[in-house]
C-alpha cells in the first residue's frame, strides 16, 4: 500500500519518499499460536507464502492463490472507486466495475473475514495467520 501512503502526501505538498523508507520486512511477520510454543514465520513474497501455506494443508496454496487474486482485485476496486471518494454521490458504485463485482463485495462486507477464510482452509494455523 506505498501508493496509498504516497496519495496523502502528495495531498500535504511532500510524497512518502520525501518523509519515510520504507522498507520490505521479510519474514513480513510472525504467527505465535495458543499453545505459545508453535510460531510461523511468514514470508514476504508471495510464492514463498504459498509454500507455507501448502505445507501446512494439502491445496492450501492453490486455495491461497485464489484467495489473494481475490483480495487484489478487491482492493485494486476500493482504490479506484471508494478509498478517495467524499462519498457525496451514488455515482461510484454504479460503475459497470463495481456492478460487476457487487455480489462478491457484498458478500465480504456482509460477512465476517474469520468465517470467509473458515469456509476456504481448514488449518487452525492458517485460518489464525489469515484471520
Amino acid at each position: 500500500m506505498p501508493e496509498v501512503i504516497d496519495h496523502f502526501f502528495k495531498l500535504m505538498g511532500t510524497s512518502a519518499a520525501e518523509q519515510l523508507e520504507l522498507v520490505k520486512l521479510d519474514p513480513g511477520y510472525r504467527v505465535v499460536f495458543e499453545d505459545g510454543f508453535d510460531t510461523v514465520d511468514v514470508p514476504a513474497e508471495r510464492e514463498a507464502v504459498t509454500k507455507l501455506f501448502e505445507s501446512l494443508e494439502a491445496g492450501a496454496g492453490e486455495q491461497l492463490s485464489r484467495y489473494l487474486d481475490s483480495a487484489e482485485d478487491a482492493y485494486e476496486i476500493a482504490k479506484r472507486r471508494f478509498l478517495y471518494s467524499t462519498f457525496q454521490s451514488f455515482l461510484p458504485f454504479l460503475r459497470p466495475d463495481v456492478l460487476r463485482r457487487l455480489p462478491r463485495i457484498g458478500s465480504l462486507l456482509l460477512q465476517p473475514l474469520q468465517s470467509f477464510v473458515e469456509k476456504r482452509f481448514k488449518d487452525p494455523r492458517i485460518q489464525q495467520i489469515l484471520g
